[in-house]
Order: structure tokens, then C-alpha cells, then sequence
């Protein structure tokens, strides 16, 4: 055992077998396989009961499918009691009964599988208190399998005028010393979302050589990362993996919500797309309500464009990072604070001490500065040059590029061209070029011609052409489509610069576009992209057959 728990070998038959409850993978030293063992565990009674004891996570999956298979099982110390003690089946009333009188601390555990069953008569004998947990469970069964004794239990739940959370699937604890006051928030894994599985991530491969076990490495711990992009919460443990892929069917959606006042207590939708919402458009109430503890998949590109466009979102995020952050993301977040206080006219945040790493080089979007703060940036920072005069061409402040050039003094035209020889860079030259005003483009062919052309060469090699002119004008030949369930398309920037998401161009036309098609047209069940020539197609046909 301990020379499997080592072993890092992906096999993906080992690990089909593992899913299906036939054979215990060899390999327990990757995380895809002891899910493997665990979903296996879960679903089939009597698989695996050797490894009772080998790691905690196996003794826990043990301990459920005991509990589901009507048997109460030892449990010797906390880390043995299982979270999630109602999937793939909840058990007997009569074994919850004994449950709840051997372990009292495993009540809500109890509370939660009456929900799932509609044990309502057992639900009201635990005498537990409204737990949000226990009520999201409970409307899940009513609405999905239309379980009366769920809804009972939902209808009790939410009479209360109060009521709290003690369960918290996100890292699966029971909190019953302190019960918080609460509203369904969107934070529970429900028996429906459990039904949602996937295939594991793996490679197969039989390389002993060093450097072969070393790539391997490296992709285990990319799968193990995937998985969590694939769920927030994993109250199985098995991160729902299995021998194929499906997904769950939403109860609810999430587009009218976008759009509405949220209820206290949220409808049975996945709210991520309500949190990348908030974050863009910088409602600091919606975010912080609605968040999860771990960023989700656009959650930072949405965060930091919401910095750039709301002065107020930036200000609620100068409170939530270091002043001199040493994590990559909150580096991010601050240099674009740093960038949306220099466009709001505020410099004290860049002195001269401040590192270069937390200094923002595209200070013109989505609005210019006055032209006194680039002139002021510049003899306050003489390495943010370059940045200010690219301001001053998209801002079109002339007087303002020629004082940053030559100083508040009148001074030599020779003294102007030497110091733009100095820092003319491709992206202030490319600027200058699609500036309607011909000012900045004469001073730069000033330098010669040989230096002009090592400019226009240099264009080609530069990650990040976006001037003012495409950041700002509205292109007609941006792709409009709606995505049903993902209306915040938003493309990465490069992390480690001011490399800024492109915006969601297409959010106008996906917002309305979906109130044109509809939520429940039956195109939705064939496709799950529709472009403007669909749209207008579907219309047409409404329309003849009307």
C-alpha cells in the first residue's frame, strides 16, 4: 500500500476500473485516481474496504456508503465523519434515526438527507434550526423529482423569518457553535448538481526517463488544477468524475438577474455569471454578496476591467490589497488602481519610490487625465516618459507633449528632438500615426528617416498593439453572438503587464439578443451559439408563422 500511495503512474483503465467499483487503481499517489477510488467507493457497497484507515478522504467515502447502505460505522475521530452522506442515495429514516442518536454532532447531516428524500415527518422530530443548506436542498428535490415531502420541508424552512448557515460546502464543515444568520446565496451543492459527472484528465504514458517522469508531473498537476475549474464545491470528494461526461439541468436561469434587483434569497441558478456581472460593472453590494471564496474562471479579467471603468470599484479595491503586494494578482489588481487613480487626476499613488512592477504604462483608458497630470507624471517619474507622451497624442494635448519634451520653459527645438530620440518607442509611433493631429507624427519624422523606419519595423514585434483609435472607436467587424450560458466573453491580458482583457464588445447584442430569441426557444436545444444572421432568421420565421 504505502509503494501505491507513491506511485504516480496514470492509467486510465486502472482508473475506469477504480470508477466502477472493480479494482482498486495502483497508482494512489495522483489525485485522479484516489477520486477514481472514491466515486467508486460511493457507488458501489462493499468495494474497497481495505483502505479503511490508509488516508482519511478513503475512510470518510467508507463511512458514507456505509451510512447510505443502512449501517453506522465507527467513526473514531473527526476526520473520519463524512460530509455528504446523500449521494448517490439517502438513507432510511431508520438509519438517520440511529445516526443522529449515536453521533448528535452529524444532526445536520441528518437535516440535509430528509431534504433530499422528503423524510418530513423525521425532518420536524430533529427539531433543527432553519438551515439555508438543508432549504436549498429541500427546493432542489421539489422542483426536480417533485417530492412533496421536500416541499413541506421548503415551505417550513422559509416561514422563518430568520434563518441560518451552519453547513458550508465549499470546504465541508459543520459550524453548530456559532450559527450565522443567512439567505440562499447560491452555495450549496445540491443532489442536482451531483448528478453533473466528467471525464478525467490524464496521460498515459510508460516513460521512465527523468525528464519523462518530470512532464508527467507537470500535467498531473495541471489536471488536478482543471478539476476545480470544473466545480466549485466537492462535498463527494470525488470531484464527480466518472467513465463519461454530463452536465446537470439548471432549474432556473440566471438571465433575468442580471438585469434585476436579487432577492434575499436567491432562485436555484448558478450565479457565476451574476458574480462576473458585478465585477465588471463594479457594484461592490452584488460582488461582495455573491463571490466565492476562490476566484472563478474571468472572475480577475472582469475584476480588473471594472477597475479601469469605475473609480469607485478601485477605491473598494485599494482596501482589499497591499499598498506593496508580493501575489501576482494583487500586483494586477494594484498596478490598474494605480492606473484608474493617475486617469481620475490623482498622482500621489506613484512616487518616486514607488517599484516599477506597480507602475501602470497605459494611463489613457478609458479616459484621459487632465493634461496637467501627464506633465506633472513625467517630471515626477522620468521613467513613465514614454507612457505620458502616448497619453498626450491619444488625450491630443499638443501644448502638453511639447512641455513634457522641452520642460514648462520655452527652450531649443534641438533640445525637444533629442529628448524624443531618447524615448520614442513602435507604440508611440504607431500612436502618433493614427492621430488625426500631424504634430506628433512631424516631431517623431524629425529624427530621420532611418530612425522612422526602425520604428515601422518594430510595430510588427509588439504584443500589444491596441491604440486609442481601436480601444475606443466601435468596430463594425466585431463578432456578434449570444452564448446562452456564457454572456461574458472576456479575453485574458498578459498577467504579467498592463495587458488588459478585451471587454466584452458583445454584451448589448447577448442581453437583448436573448430577450429576441427567447429563453425557451427550441433552437436552445440544438445549438448553443447564435450569431445575428440566426437571430434575424428566427425572427423571420416567428414572424410568417404569426
Amino acid at each position: 500500500m504505502e509503494t501505491r500511495l507513491r506511485a504516480t503512474l496514470y492509467n486510465r483503465d486502472d482508473c475506469n476500473a477504480a470508477i466502477r467499483g472493480q479494482k482498486i487503481s495502483g497508482s494512489l499517489g495522483l489525485k485522479v485516481q484516489r477520486f477514481a477510488v472514491i466515486r467508486g467507493i460511493r457507488h458501489h457497497d462493499g468495494f474497497a474496504h481495505e483502505l479503511r484507515g490508509v488516508l482519511p478522504e478513503f475512510t470518510r467515502a467508507l463511512n458514507a456508503r456505509a451510512i447510505m447502505s443502512g449501517v453506522i460505522p465507527e467513526i473514531n475521530d473527526s476526520t473520519e465523519i463524512p460530509y455528504c452522506i446523500w449521494y448517490p442515495e439517502p438513507p432510511s429514516q431508520e438509519t438517520l434515526r440511529n445516526l443522529v442518536k449515536r453521533y448528535p454532532n452529524m444532526i445536520y447531516h441528518a437535516a440535509r438527507s430528509c431534504a433530499v428524500a422528503g423524510y418530513f415527518d423525521l425532518y420536524s422530530e430533529l427539531q433543527v434550526l432553519p438551515e439555508v443548506h438543508v432549504a436549498a436542498e429541500a427546493r432542489d428535490a421539489s422542483l426536480a423529482r417533485k417530492n412533496k415531502g421536500s416541499e413541506a420541508i421548503y415551505e417550513q424552512i422559509m416561514s422563518n423569518h430568520v434563518k441560518f448557515e451552519i453547513m458550508n460546502d465549499y470546504d465541508r464543515s459543520v459550524n453548530l457553535e456559532n450559527p450565522r444568520p443567512a439567505h440562499l446565496n447560491g452555495d450549496t451543492a445540491v443532489f442536482s448538481d451531483l448528478t453533473a459527472r466528467m471525464l478525467p484528465a490524464g496521460v498515459e504514458t510508460h516513460d521512465s526517463d527523468t525528464r519523462g517522469i518530470v512532464r508527467l508531473v507537470d500535467h498531473i498537476e495541471w489536471a488536478d488544477k482543471e478539476y476545480n475549474t470544473y466545480n466549485h464545491f466537492n462535498i463527494t470528494e470525488d470531484m464527480g468524475i466518472d467513465d463519461h461526461s454530463c452536465g446537470a439541468e439548471p432549474l432556473a436561469s440566471f438571465w433575468p438577474l442580471l438585469y434585476s434587483p436579487l432577492p434575499a434569497d436567491l432562485p436555484p441558478v448558478n450565479k457565476d455569471n451574476l458574480i462576473l456581472s458585478a465585477a465588471y460593472s463594479g457594484n461592490v453590494d452584488r460582488y461582495v454578496r455573491l463571490r466565492r471564496p476562490q476566484r472563478i474562471e474571468q472572475e480577475f479579467h472582469a475584476i480588473i476591467l471594472g477597475i479601469y471603468k469605475h473609480p469607485l470599484w478601485a477605491r473598494w479595491w485599494s482596501t482589499q490589497v497591499p499598498d506593496l503586494p508580493d501575489k501576482r494578482d494583487e500586483v494586477s489588481i494594484r498596478r490598474a488602481i494605480n492606473a484608474r487613480r493617475i486617469i481620475s487626476d490623482d498622482i500621489t499613488c506613484i512616487t518616486p519610490s514607488t517599484p516599477e512592477w506597480l507602475v501602470p504604462h497605459r494611463i489613457w483608458w478609458p479616459c484621459v487625465a487632465s493634461r496637467m497630470t501627464y506633465v506633472r507624471l513625467a517630471q515626477k517619474r522620468p521613467d513613465m516618459l514614454e507612457s505620458c507622451l502616448r497619453a498626450c497624442i491619444v488625450a491630443d494635448y499638443e501644448d502638453a507633449w511639447d512641455e513634457v519634451l522641452i520642460g514648462s520653459s520655452d527652450g531649443p527645438n534641438d533640445s525637444k528632438t533629442t529628448r524624443l530620440s531618447k524615448v520614442v518607442s513602435s507604440r508611440i509611433y504607431a500612436e502618433a500615426k493614427d492621430s488625426s493631429n500631424p504634430h506628433y507624427l512631424n516631431d517623431i519624422n524629425s529624427l530621420g528617416t532611418a530612425r522612422v523606419e526602425k520604428l515601422e519595423a518594430g510595430m510588427y514585434y509588439l504584443d500589444d498593439m491596441h491604440t486609442a483609435r481601436w480601444m475606443y472607436t466601435p468596430r463594425s467587424t466585431a463578432q456578434r453572438f449570444v452564448i446562452k450560458d456564457k454572456p461574458f466573453v472576456l479575453t485574458s491580458g498578459e498577467r504579467g503587464s498592463d495587458g488588459i482583457p478585451d471587454e466584452p464588445g458583445n454584451l448589448g447584442f447577448t442581453i437583448f439578443g436573448m430577450d429576441a430569441i427567447g429563453l425557451d426557444n427550441k433552437t436552445w436545444e440544438r445549438l448553443s451559439l447564435i450569431e445575428v444572421g440566426d437571430m434575424y432568421n428566427i425572427l423571420d420565421a416567428r414572424d410568417l408563422s404569426t
